[in-house]
């Protein structure tokens, strides 16, 4: 299983890759991966523990040093991106309560607090009770570890990023089938001031694993990359049509051009950039047709899933299908996130009522001095319509008893004034 994880992530082509419940032993945490580069790992006695963070090879970043609890749940790796220190944070939070965690969570954090910091991993745990869960709770106060959660965000600073990006989306990461309920519970949260360097975040298939992938893509600023020596994909030899391909390119080489050069090392030397070419091409046609395949695949769960997740199939009553109804009304009407005159972003409902109010307030003021030059030149090349002066002296007079009388016997019978 660890095998098709890491392939299927390295068709991915992630640069950064954050994996949790690694199941890892302390002295056993080693990877194999033609596209791993750098590996860091926290692993703990608890098998089923552990958290890992796995480079792509080439990839430019300089390790500068980590920070680690002693329950194999967290992570954090700083390091220098195009020449900016940055805090890479993996977590893995308890299933059940337990409010060391976050305890723990906070005080690494604070040695971290002056740079920039991504968060992400598998939190157990929602932000939303009505966006992040496929059944609404119904609890009265929200638990300590989601309060907890929330007051790390608010504290360091950090942004839910997927649901900024999707504030009205109704998408989930995790499925249990004993509660049949799906949630939302692993997630990015990045600081304020990288949000603007976020190209997309969205959430993946749960093709290998029961939670799905959330990628998260940021624009680095690396230049352009350097293309190192070209390697055949030795794999090629492994399949036999593509064996056969590979030997029909040799044949057909030697017997076009063998005994046309009197040097053998000439004519191998031609043969390697001949061979090269059509190797290019074969290798080009295989990825593309891997990539289809698991596009297809990744569709065919897709469905499968909407079809798992209809209504009908969960057996949802139809006071719980209404009520879900009426919040994503509600949800359409959210302001996620705003920006100041200053440019700084407010996430935090108070933070955005207060800076719509103060926008409202002075669009609406009256400071400043009143041009009514200006007014008279604007209402000046208006074509306004005017009355006549028959219909001036008709609206200004006294209205008559019997105009009363008359109105109110052309309204129609039940839509008088005051009716019901």
């Amino acid at each position: 299983e660890e095998k098709k994880i890491l392939n299927y992530l390295g068709h991915k082509k992630s640069d950064i890759v954050f994996l949790q419940e690694m199941h890892l032993i302390p002295g056993k945490t080693s990877f194999r991966g033609s596209w791993i580069g750098q590996a860091f790992h926290n692993a703990h006695d608890v098998k089923m523990w552990g958290v890992s963070t796995l480079f792509r090879k080439n990839f430019l970043g300089q390790f500068e040093r980590e920070l680690k609890d002693s329950e194999g749940r967290i992570l954090i790796l700083i390091m220098k991106i195009n020449n900016t220190r940055m805090a890479l944070a993996n977590i893995y939070a308890p299933s059940t309560l337990d409010m060391m965690f976050f305890t723990t969570l906070q005080a690494l954090l604070i040695e971290v607090q002056d740079i920039p910091l991504i968060v992400g991993g598998d939190f157990n745990q929602i932000i939303d009770p009505y966006l992040d869960r496929s059944r609404v709770e119904k609890l009265q106060k929200p638990p300590p570890d989601r309060e907890a959660l929330l007051g790390l965000i608010s504290g360091c600073g950090l942004v839910d990023i997927w649901r900024l990006v999707h504030p009205q989306s109704l998408e989930f990461i995790f499925c249990s089938s004993p509660h049949n309920t799906r949630t939302r519970i692993d997630m990015f949260l990045i600081s304020k001031y990288l949000v603007n360097s976020v190209k997309s975040c969205e959430i993946g298939i749960r093709a290998l694993s029961d939670h799905a992938p959330v990628d998260l893509l940021l624009q680095w600023e690396t230049g352009i990359p350097k293309k190192g020596r070209w390697c055949m994909n030795a794999s090629l030899l492994q399949v036999d049509s593509y064996k056969e391909e590979i030997r029909a390119i040799v044949l057909e080489y030697l017997e076009l051009n063998e005994g046309s050069v009197s040097i053998s090392s000439s004519l191998w030397e031609a043969g390697k950039a001949y061979f090269r070419g059509h190797i290019i091409v074969l290798s080009s046609r295989v990825r593309r047709e891997s990539l289809g395949k698991i596009r297809d695949l990744e569709q065919r769960i897709k469905d499968l899933e909407s079809c798992i997740a209809s209504p009908s199939s969960q057996g949802n009553d139809i006071q719980e299908l209404v009520a879900n109804l009426v919040h994503q009304q509600e949800v359409r009407k959210w302001i996620p996130a705003v920006h100041t005159a200053d440019g700084s972003l407010l996430t935090e409902p108070k933070d955005i009522s207060n800076a719509c109010r103060l926008f409202y307030s002075n669009l609406y003021s009256m400071e400043g001095e009143v041009n009514e030059a200006a007014y008279r030149a604007f209402l000046g090349e208006l074509d306004i319509p005017k009355l006549s002066r028959r219909d001036r002296e008709l609206l200004d007079s006294p209205i008559m008893a019997a105009e009363v009388h008359s109105a109110i016997h052309e309204m129609q019978r039940g839509l008088g004034s005051g009716s019901h």
